[in-house]
């Protein structure tokens, strides 16, 4: 399994990722040692406070920390963001909840973070009909920057760029643009490539790489009803293009597909 975009050196990544690279070994070795002490000592807790972390990241999300940036910058899964903040029954490790409650909104950044939120942020405001000069007038970053940017190119961006476009995103991302040539050049360009507006993403799912995205997706879909998926398929034919309407379109055509329906779903690939 390729675990280029996965944090190295913890028992996850070991256990859920097949990585036998030495960092991982140890934690996973380490982890299992002190797991071991600790339930012989009658002391063993494995998972933190939901609602704790819950509040801590709603607090960091004030302070304008990403999912990608609170990823980042704790070195947790990167579906963990995702599922603190909407899964009620999700159980948050011990040692999670202690490396995201040792975040401070106020601490010093990393340089650079994974280029996909700039990329699908560019692309939702380009199906709202913003091209990117107009862009680039407003985040102080060249057109041919951004243009890499959003064609996928770089696969990491400079901090202060992903925190430019998420600005302008923010400011931009309920009002279509102008009517005119270039909006109308741009929304086509939006409407071929299949981008959805950024009414189609939700702040916990934009920042995620591709294959955390559509495992996400697929634990949302396997919980839907069927009349939820029917209602989605609907959506689609009608031109809703957000990843979550497509993928559980996709499980709907899958299930009309099963003698009997069923109700495990698994989502293919989503066009991001």
């Amino acid at each position: 399994m390729n675990t280029s975009t996965t944090p190295h050196g913890t028992p996850s990544t070991y256990r859920y990722h097949s990585c036998r690279c030495r960092p991982c070994t140890k934690a996973n070795t380490d982890y299992g040692t002190m797991r071991n002490r600790l339930i012989a000592y009658g002391r063993w807790q494995p998972h933190g406070d939901l609602d704790e972390v819950r509040t801590h990241l709603q607090r960091l999300i004030s302070a304008h920390w990403s999912a990608a940036l609170i990823t980042e910058t704790a070195q947790v899964g990167h579906t963990v963001v995702a599922r603190a903040l909407n899964d009620p029954t999700y159980q948050v490790r011990a040692a999670t909840a202690t490396k995201l409650l040792a975040l401070d909104p106020g601490q010093v950044r990393p340089r650079s973070l994974p280029a996909v939120g700039a990329a699908r942020r560019l692309r939702a405001l380009a199906a709202l009909g913003y091209g990117l000069p107009a862009l680039s007038t407003e985040t102080g970053i060249p057109t041919s920057v951004l243009s890499a940017i959003r064609r996928g190119v770089h696969k990491r961006v400079r901090t202060s760029t992903h925190d430019a476009i998420a600005w302008v995103y923010d400011r931009r991302c309920m009002t279509p643009a102008p009517d005119g040539r270039s909006a109308r050049a741009t929304w086509g360009v939006a409407r071929r490539e299949k981008w959805p507006t950024p009414l189609g993403w939700d702040d916990e799912l934009i920042d995620l790489g591709e294959a955390e995205l559509a495992a996400e997706l697929d634990r949302q879909v396997s919980r839907m009803e069927r009349s939820d998926l029917r209602s989605c398929y609907r959506a689609m034919l009608q031109g809703e293009l957000s990843p979550l309407v497509v993928a559980a379109s996709e499980g709907f055509l899958r299930l009309k597909q099963r003698p009997g329906g069923g109700s495990s779903l698994a989502v293919g690939k989503v066009a991001a």
